[in-house]
């Protein structure tokens, strides 16, 4: 029997063992394979995997199990059933530690007068980090699955006695820097948020899907409508809000539809759309928007004198112009 999914530490052993109470003459072999998807590369990481993680607690369950995976890799990474369901928790925590780091860096950066993209590109060029590090200075992680892990880790760690000082600190850091957009937003306007017009781009919870559950754009959007903003807001993938969200924020049908007459832009989910946005327009507008760019779509991109630009690790003396 081949568990693929990600469950906690011990779910797997805690089956076989039911398994064994209720048909004890029934021989199975229980094995863990922790699933490898990525909302919006599903099927690439299916038949494209790095390698497989199968933990195995019966050694006599090998070879059918190379045999299940043959058609798809024949990297497998052999372990015991706990090691198996471990590794996973742990690849989350460990990418989720990774959004920290690069953002609490980020954040002195800009105290500093360093830039974060020059700074990261530098570690990621070292072979000891390398260029495929999780190292992007950004928004901070949103969704459930990085979040549930370190919290999991967390809650283990308190129930068998080991220190969870680090999982405490990654958790808190992240909701910290959750305020990010919304304090630059804050200052960008100077006297409160009471009928601003703001324009959200990017509601989805990551680029390619249509997903808002656990959105922390849609979750600013709200926050904004419920200070008195008025808020309009544009993705390419989302089509329609829940009922709520939806009363509180107008969902336009396109990026020019959002950002007219707006004096804030606040750029969340980083589309490949959003590249191309005319700021030489936005620019010679009446409103001339303060842009809110956390993941730094626009770095890279002249920005105009008349627009204030705010990225996250972009000291102020560079902000309007990296």
């Amino acid at each position: 029997m081949l568990v693929s999914s990600q469950l906690p530490v011990g779910t797997t052993r805690a089956l076989a063992a039911r398994h064994r109470a209720a048909f004890p003459d029934r021989a199975v072999s229980f094995a863990c394979s922790p699933e490898n998807l990525r909302l919006g590369a599903a099927i690439r990481c299916f038949r494209e995997p790095d390698r497989v993680v199968v933990g195995v607690d019966d050694e006599a369950a090998h070879g059918p199990l190379a045999a299940l995976f043959a058609p798809i890799t024949e990297r497998i990474e052999w372990m015991s059933v706990p090691s198996a369901e471990m590794t996973k928790h742990g690849l989350n925590a460990f990418l989720a530690t990774s959004v920290v780091f690069a953002n609490e860096l980020a954040a002195l950066c800009e105290r500093v007068g360093a830039d974060a993209r020059e700074v990261t590109r530098g570690l990621t060029s070292d072979a000891r980090i390398g260029p495929r590090a999780y190292l992007a200075p950004g928004a901070a992680f949103t969704g459930g699955t990085l979040a549930r892990d370190v919290g999991y880790l967390r809650e283990r760690a308190r129930e068998t006695g080991a220190r969870e000082a680090l999982w405490s600190a990654v958790l808190g850091c992240n909701d910290a820097h959750q305020r990010w957009a919304l304090e630059h937003i804050e200052a960008a306007l100077g006297d409160g948020l009471g009928g601003r017009r703001i324009a959200i781009l990017g509601l989805a919870y990551k680029p390619g899907t249509a997903a808002v559950e656990h959105s922390a754009a849609l979750d600013l959007a709200l926050a904004l409508a419920r200070r008195g903003a008025r808020v309009r807001a544009f993705d390419p993938t989302v089509t329609r809000l829940p009922e709520a969200a939806a009363r509180a924020v107008e969902l336009c049908g396109s990026l020019d539809a959002a950002s007219a007459d707006a004096e804030v832009i606040a750029i969340l989910t980083p589309h490949p759309a959003f590249h191309d946005l005319d700021l030489d327009a936005l620019a010679s507008g009446e409103s001339k928007p303060a842009i809110v760019d956390p993941a730094g779509v626009l770095a890279g991109r002249a920005i105009p004198a008349r627009l204030h630009y705010f990225r996250v690790g972009a000291p102020a003396s560079s902000a309007r112009s990296s």
